[in-house]
């Protein structure tokens, strides 16, 4: 896509979705992560915004693995740069999760070769079998 000076902030909107669904992440998950919180983020992600304070941008970039700039550079009609291999994304144990799901969801998000709707199958099936039995 070509380079412009009007920033695009539906095209924004899209690679964070994209990558925060590649690493199989919720928007509450990125601000544990120095990410903005889950409703900055919804606004975002729906391009619902015009301007992005610089250390939202920052926290954006740090949050999903991409290189400083890379918010405007997207804005601008660029493409991000991943600073970490998608297996490799840095995780942040996120309290309101229960125990071991973290590990759980970093084997299904570095299984590269499922479709995300496979994965968020294999993730609930996970959420399902770690409810406590209920009683009979």
């Amino acid at each position: 896509m070509a380079v412009t000076d009007k920033p695009d902030w539906q095209r924004l909107a899209e690679a964070i979705v994209k990558r925060r669904r590649k690493l199989v992440l919720r928007q509450a998950d990125l601000h544990p992560r120095g990410g903005p919180s889950a409703k900055t983020l919804g606004l975002i992600e729906s391009a619902s915004v015009t301007s992005i304070k610089p250390h939202t941008k920052r926290g954006i970039e740090m949050a999903l693995g991409w290189a400083h700039g890379d918010v405007d550079r997207i804005l601008a009609g660029g493409e991000p740069t991943p600073v970490v291999e998608d297996a490799d994304a840095p995780r942040t144990e996120v309290l309101d999760e229960r125990p071991g799901e973290r590990l759980l969801i970093d084997i299904v998000a570095g299984v590269g070769n499922l479709s995300d709707e496979r994965r968020r199958e294999i993730l609930t099936l996970i959420r399902a079998m770690q409810q406590p039995d209920s009683p009979q």
